[in-house]
């Protein structure tokens, strides 16, 4: 920032001073033509930042202008006005990296894995992270803070909302089906439903007459095999979801069993209810974890994910923790099948939007439209703790 704006004091000054050697010995005396030729020459000023590769200098470089060409009014000797304002501009610049860099010690919390849900959470309302808190989570990654992600999203959904954002440890993806590296693009740590129990899956699906989507991962890929659609939520799903990268998907004629990550079932409510209390009464139960949670895109359908009972958010972030030798854990999550993770934290804090058996188990620290989490990792962080 500093040096930028030294170029472009050096810019917007000189190219006053041209100015000035112009209206003085070439330029008549007519005070139109004089602001003519100013306005023109902010184009130049402009553009030569730009062939420097110094474009964030623009707005210094037209500033500097202006003040040399427009406030030196009557000066008997111009040139000394132009070289008198970019010292004082060169000055403030010195005298303001000098402070900037005076550092008071901070105890950074280094000790400290901080693991954050995703929706509703991190992200705004709208699913999307505010520019306040992707500018803030850059900030505290390159300074060193320990940050990970923990959300029941794959890979294909989560990395284009993270893109630009460098996470340098491994994230929870899948309900903590898998761990992956958003650097590397490699998933490790899986857990997988066994294939004897996959079969048994699609045989009770036939027998509802139900279609599912297997989630399996080959070669650090994200394969989704599928067959003939049974409703529309199926269809929709699949054309939305066929286009985002970071994972394949591959048509069967008839549904063979893999050792999936996942299984999603969509129809309507009263099937997906009956299927759950079906999976449940079966001997293999105790080997799944079943999640139900309503269609956002249809109304009167649910949304059936089935998991290996390895599978487990808290053993994920458990296994970061290990892996990286973190003393302590932050948690901020809001959903209800996250309280395993919050009541595993040594700190745990959630919004107001949380639900109520989270905020009995956690700080709550406001609206999520405040971007309260990041606001508070960064607090947290730099050794300032905030009374809850």
């Amino acid at each position: 920032m500093a040096a930028n704006r030294v170029v472009g004091t050096l810019i917007g000054g000189f190219c006053g001073m041209a100015v000035l050697l112009f209206e003085k010995h070439i330029l008549p005396d007519v005070p139109l033509y004089q602001y003519a030729l100013i306005s023109f020459m902010i184009i130049p000023v402009i553009y030569i930042t730009v062939l420097l590769k110094k474009t964030s200098a623009s707005y210094i470089s037209c500033v500097v202008f202006m003040s040399v060409t427009v406030s030196h009014a009557a000066d008997v000797n111009p040139y000394v006005f132009a070289i008198n304002r970019m010292l004082d501009t060169l000055i403030g610049i010195a005298v303001a990296y000098g402070i900037n860099c005076i550092h008071l010690p901070v105890r950074l919390q280094k000790d400290m894995l901080y693991v954050s849900t995703l929706d509703h959470t991190l992200l705004q309302e709208d699913g999307r992270l505010s520019p306040y808190t992707r500018v803030k989570l850059r900030q505290l990654l390159e300074q060193g803070a320990a940050i990970t992600i923990a959300t029941s999203r794959t890979p294909a959904t989560l990395l284009p909302i993270l893109e630009g954002i460098p996470l340098t440890l491994p994230v929870a993806v899948m309900n903590g089906a898998a761990l992956y590296d958003c650097q590397k693009q490699t998933y490790s740590h899986t857990y997988c439903i066994k294939e004897d129990c996959a079969a048994r899956i699609l045989k009770l699906l036939e027998q509802e007459h139900m279609n599912c989507f297997q989630h399996v991962i080959l070669h650090h890929i994200l394969h989704v095999y599928y067959s003939d659609f049974c409703n529309p939520l199926e269809e929709e799903y699949y054309h939305r979801m066929r286009k985002q990268p970071y994972k394949n998907y591959v048509y069967e004629k008839k549904t063979q069993p893999h050792a999936a990550v996942c299984f999603t079932i969509l129809h309507e409510e009263a099937g997906i209810q009956r299927l759950y209390e079906q999976i449940k009464k079966q001997e293999y139960a105790s080997d799944l974890q079943l999640i139900v949670r309503p269609s956002e895109e249809q109304k009167g359908y649910a949304v059936l994910d089935i998991y290996s009972a390895s599978a487990d958010t808290c053993r994920a972030v458990q296994t970061i923790q290990t892996m990286y030798g973190y003393q302590r854990l932050c948690v901020f999550a809001c959903h209800k099948k996250d309280l395993a993770l919050v009541q595993s934290g040594d700190e745990a804090y959630t919004v107001s939007q949380g639900h109520d058996d989270i905020k009995a188990a956690a700080n709550v620290l406001g609206s999520v439209e405040k971007d309260v989490v990041i606001r508070e990792i960064d607090r947290n962080y730099h050794g300032h703790k905030k009374k809850i």
